[in-house]
């Protein structure tokens, strides 16, 4: 039985990696340690593996070593910000299933910031890490197996396995991260007809579209700054535009803290998804969460309710209403502003020609409740920025059986290549 994963990036620890892999295999022997390929019989499913290895082991050994936040892909991107990198998927995984992740620190590395990581990955900097000297002496892999048997609770000297306090129980479904809900897979009745769609696969969504506030973060790590983020039409128009934050960022009227981010383009909207690690929503996604599976008119029920949703139905209002006001407007998922305060970006085209994206949702200055409804569907060219638009981001539990690759955010991926890790509200 597996009872330690090796978690390590070959560019960036590979020696040390292999030199705590062999003392591993001398010390608790070649079946209790998982090393990737090595460890792997020929043929077998790669992810499958991946997935059931974490699943069943004890404690999860990271080994970060001197550029392990800063190693980038041939595109300049970096590494950990890609929801399919398999070094964050196994980090990801173990921390969701609650199983104990012991941080190695070599070559001189220290302790990445919080603010260097994805939000996923930032309870490692909590972690207490053990510290390998550039020599990696016997001395200190000795230190190390020790505390290792303390973890796997064994007795200090000897190989006899001694009373291990029972492992949680691994949840049927990770638990999603603080401010997003889980929506199922499976069939809903979709669109204006209420056809039978389904969806293949479970994720994670924004309870509330993406506020003032967390757009804040990404505009302090100097997210307009780093073309990781942008894609190549995003990259062109920021930097022909001279854009540097969102249109309204400092209008008093759109920019509390708490209030949905505004002014914001679709390219704006993907930046910032694709930095938090997860991607805009299809519009078939959005709709689901929005509208659960029985093909309902409204998030809440079949008749239009004034009180449950930030509009002008009642009488003109003046600015979005912070997020989650309205908590009796929430979809049978628990997703909060599905109607009215802001529409919301979607990574769908809105139809053939592929020049304009799909907004959702109904803005806080309509006052038609045909525009709340979930099925309803616009329409904005990628560049515009207007005070009636947001977004929300998905993301799919950290579960490399369930990951498919892409190139964008919000954890996440270009529509086509199907589902991605997490999915962000814009």
């Amino acid at each position: 039985m597996t009872k330690i994963f090796l978690n390590y990036r070959h560019e960036d620890s590979g020696g040390y990696a292999l030199a705590i892999y062999q003392q591993l295999r001398q010390h608790f022997g070649p079946e209790s340690v998982f090393r990737d390929v090595d460890s792997m019989d020929f043929g077998v499913d790669f992810v499958e593996e991946i997935e059931r290895a974490v699943g069943s082991c004890q404690v999860l050994v990271a080994t970060i070593g001197p550029q392990w936040v800063h190693i980038t892909d041939d595109e300049g991107q970096q590494r950990l910000a890609h929801p399919h990198d398999w070094v964050r998927l196994e980090l990801e995984t173990a921390l969701a299933r609650n199983i104990r992740v012991l941080p190695i620190l070599v070559g001189g590395a220290k302790m990445p910031r919080e603010q260097e990581l994805p939000e996923s990955l930032r309870p490692v900097t909590r972690r207490r890490a053990f510290v390998l000297s550039p020599t990696a002496s016997h001395t200190e892999l000795d230190q190390l197996m020790q505390s290792l048997e303390k973890v796997l609770g064994r007795s200090q000297g000897g190989t006899t396995p001694g009373p291990v306090e029972p492992l949680p129980p691994v949840p049927k479904e990770a638990k999603p991260p603080e401010g997003m809900v889980r929506i199922p897979k499976g069939s809903f009745l979709y669109g204006d007809d209420r056809i039978k769609e389904n969806l293949t696969y479970e994720f994670w969504i924004d309870i509330h579209p993406v506020t003032n506030r967390q757009f804040a973060q990404f505009l302090k790590a100097g997210g307009y700054d780093n073309q990781a983020y942008w894609s190549g039409e995003g990259c062109k128009w920021r930097t022909e535009e001279n854009i540097t934050k969102p249109e309204y960022w400092d209008d008093e009227q759109f920019n509390q803290p708490d209030q949905p981010v505004v002014g914001v383009s679709y390219y704006e909207a993907e930046a910032y998804a694709k930095w938090a690690g997860k991607r805009l929503p299809t519009e078939q996604e959005w709709e689901k969460a929005a509208r659960g599976t029985d093909g309902r008119e409204y998030p809440w029920g079949e008749e239009f309710d004034a009180d449950r949703c930030a509009t002008s139905v009642k009488g003109k209002r003046k600015q979005p209403t912070p997020v989650g006001t309205f908590p009796e407007g929430a979809s049978p998922f628990g997703c909060q502003d599905m109607a009215g305060n802001v529409w919301e970006w979607c990574a769908s085209w809105y139809d053939s020609d592929k020049d304009s994206r799909v907004l959702r949702g109904g803005s806080w200055n309509y006052f038609n409740p045909e525009f709340f409804r979930c099925a309803i569907r616009d329409y904005s060219f990628p560049r515009n920025r207007f005070n009636l638009s947001g977004f929300v981001v998905p993301r799919m539990p950290p579960n490399p059986f369930f990951f498919y690759s892409f190139s964008c955010y919000f954890s996440l991926s270009p529509l086509g290549s199907g589902p991605s890790l997490e999915v962000s509200r814009h």
